[in-house]
């Protein structure tokens, strides 16, 4: 054998050689790829489960509780805010002052019967006139005296 077949063995077994390297170096990528990614994976369960048990405790604490208690007793004093406004605006001539009247005017006025003028105040003296006002006048049709009626029962040219 010649020195360029030598050479040429030589360098064959090298890129052989090579090649397994690079096989190895390639399947042990692949296993630190698939661990990262299992340490990713669990990394993401542990921040999840450390979050709910965040959120758990927090709304255990007194404070959550309080913040609860006064964004639903607000919402229910707005509610009846926004309801006896709109009570006001459909009914103009209802009295809801009584609705508004403090514990010692309440105490007071236990033992009498409530009228209906303490409900309806009298704003206005004629209301049935002004109510009168307000209704839509009836629509009336206005028929020929001796409309003629087809068989489909029609006026007919209609």
């Amino acid at each position: 054998m010649d020195d360029a077949q030598l050479s040429r063995l030589k360098a064959e077994d090298e890129t052989r050689s090579l090649r397994e390297r690079v096989k190895l170096l390639e399947s042990e990528l692949t296993k630190v790829e698939a661990r990262m990614l299992g340490e990713r994976e669990a990394g993401k369960a542990r921040a999840e489960a450390v979050r709910v048990e965040e959120v758990q405790a927090f709304r255990a604490l007194k404070e959550f509780h309080n913040i609860k208690v006064d964004f639903a007793s607000l919402s229910y004093l707005q509610g009846g805010i926004d309801l006896k406004e709109k009570i006001r605006r459909i009914f103009s001539d209802l009295n809801l002052d009584l609705l508004e009247s403090d514990d010692e005017e309440a105490e007071g006025a236990e033992d009498r019967k409530i009228q209906v003028e303490d409900v309806f105040s009298p704003m206005r003296d004629d209301l049935i006139a002004e109510d009168a006002v307000l209704v839509p006048p009836p629509a009336v049709i206005a028929l020929p005296d001796q409309a003629e009626v087809g068989e489909s029962r029609a006026p007919d040219g209609a």
